[in-house]
């Protein structure tokens, strides 16, 4: 498990940009992830838990 630094969601941004969906559930279960981290105690970013929601309801899989 690991967070995403800044220049890894700035890169994943750009490519989206050029997409219109993800398939699978890779960014669900990130962000399920992000939220089991966060409740363990691990110092999630809050705006990388804003960004990854984002991403999963723009660009998630049906």
């Amino acid at each position: 498990r690991w967070l995403m630094s800044d220049d890894i969601i700035a890169a994943l941004r750009g490519a989206l940009d050029r997409i219109t969906r993800i398939p699978g559930t890779g960014l669900e279960d990130y962000e399920r992830t992000l939220r089991e981290l966060s409740r363990e105690g691990v110092d999630v970013p809050r705006h990388l838990m804003s960004t990854i929601a984002e991403f999963s309801d723009a660009y998630g899989g049906p």
